[in-house]
């Protein structure tokens, strides 16, 4: 009875644990997408997430679209995975660090959220 407990209790932890995983993957990557400048929409769609880096660049496709994706990924994977976030248009690189946006993104898009790991992280533990 004892050992069917102590398993039980493993089973939630361990699905609880991956859920908030999730959750704070999704959030940052949301975010750096939703903080992403956008003149013609090209740069916000073109950030895409996979369990290796993404070559190439993408057609225009909406916000929504790249959401979408972070959304699949996200739940095809597990602990342990490792997850990539790209976006290879050339501009990409001096809007978060040249500061080509300093009006829409004077502190980058990726930085300003990988430094909010941890409040992102609370505030969902928080919520349970």
């Amino acid at each position: 009875m004892f050992a069917f407990e102590i398993a039980r209790f493993r089973a939630e932890a361990l699905d609880k644990a991956e859920r908030n995983r999730r959750q704070i993957l999704f959030e940052v990557f949301r975010s750096i997408v939703l903080d992403t400048p956008v003149l013609e929409g090209t740069l916000r769609g073109n950030w895409q997430l996979g369990t290796s880096p993404k070559l190439g660049e993408l057609d225009i496709r909406s916000q929504s679209a790249a959401l979408s994706e972070i959304d699949s990924v996200l739940n095809a994977t597990r602990f342990g995975d490792t997850v990539y976030m790209t976006n290879n248009l050339p501009y990409a690189y001096p809007i978060e660090f040249y500061g080509w946006s300093s009006v829409k993104a004077p502190q980058g898009m990726v930085r300003k959220n990988v430094l909010r790991v941890n409040q992102i992280a609370q505030a969902i533990a928080r919520r349970g």
